[in-house]
């Protein structure tokens, strides 16, 4: 299962969570606008770190992503976004 998992929503924000071990995508977001993901730390996904499909006008910031199984972070269909000052370290292990 997914650690964190948003979907069709709008003006929110994830911030300060820590997601361990998830047997899937650490946080998914999908369907939604409007939103910031910051200061998250997810370690250990058997797929992505952080996960955006379709969605639009987010900030995702500050994040550390630590052994993800495939992408640290990834945007699949999104539109006007920002990836600022994020950390990804050892991806992409399977």
């Amino acid at each position: 299962a997914n650690g964190i998992f948003v979907n069709g929503s709008e003006w929110f924000t994830i911030d300060r969570n820590a997601v361990l071990n998830a047997d899937g995508n650490g946080i998914t977001v999908n369907n939604s606008d409007n939103f910031l993901i910051s200061r998250s730390l997810v370690n250990g996904t058997t797929y992505h770190g952080i996960s955006v499909d379709p969605s639009s006008n987010f900030v995702i910031s500050d994040n550390t992503v630590l052994n993800a199984g495939l992408n640290g972070i990834d945007v699949l269909d999104g539109d006007t976004f920002a990836l600022l000052d994020n950390e990804v370290i050892s991806a992409g292990q399977h």
